[in-house]
């Protein structure tokens, strides 16, 4: 099987059955973009493969991940403050809290003792959002970023608006098209690094597929 991809984004393909035993071939693409404070996100000059934890064969919505660390309003240790993002409709919060410890003294017994107030706290996996029950994200929607960056207290961007569509030739020349959908959005704040992934899957015949084609456009405002 051939491909073309006509696009600056990774692509892969392959073919996969459902649960009635129908098949159908996956098309993903993958394109790696700068976050640039207050415009859409940019095109990366160096794009990366797709991973073998990103080839499944479908998602139920948009999983929407962001690695980052929590900063403080202004740089000031609190003992407590708010972080988040919001990427069009969909919302995902979070509050940091500095740590405390177990004590123990003969006249109260075991107790917390205060909380000490942080300027900065990692936040591993706390901020991800999985597709389950939401919508797919359509790919103009505006990121807000709540006290996840060092110097932009709200740091917002938008996602860039592209049209990808992918079209298979079957083995007697027949073809066919498919617009993929946005389902992966990571986005790696400390590198100001977003990777989005689109994925299809359309219909296999009889005829199989002899080559697929990838191609992508912007939509009108």
């Amino acid at each position: 099987m051939k491909t073309c991809n006509k696009t600056p984004l990774a692509l892969s393909t392959f073919s996969s059955v459902d649960l009635e035993d129908e098949p159908f071939q996956v098309v993903i693409a993958k394109g790696v973009f700068d976050i640039v404070p207050g415009a859409p996100l940019a095109l990366a000059s160096t794009q990366e493969v797709i991973a073998l934890d990103e080839a499944v064969p479908f998602k139920i919505g948009t999983d929407i991940l962001c690695q980052a660390t929590a900063y403080a309003p202004g740089g000031v240790p609190v003992p407590s403050f708010r972080v988040g993002w919001a990427v069009g409709a969909s919302t995902r919060h979070h509050t940091v809290t500095g740590p405390r410890a177990r004590v123990y003294t003969p006249l109260l017994g075991w107790s917390l003792s205060p909380i000490v107030p942080v300027r900065r706290a990692p936040l591993g996996d706390a901020l991800a959002r999985e597709g389950e029950g939401y919508r797919y994200l359509r790919g103009d929607e505006e990121v807000i970023l709540e006290n996840l960056h060092p110097e932009y207290p709200r740091l917002t961007f938008r996602l860039p608006n592209l049209l990808v569509a992918t079209a298979l030739v079957d083995r007697v020349g027949f073809r066919y098209g498919s617009p993929l959908r946005l389902d992966t959005l990571s986005i790696d704040v400390e590198r100001m690094r977003a990777v989005l992934v689109w994925r299809a899957s359309p219909p296999l015949y009889k005829d199989g597929v002899a080559r697929v084609d990838l191609a992508m456009q912007r939509r009108a405002s």
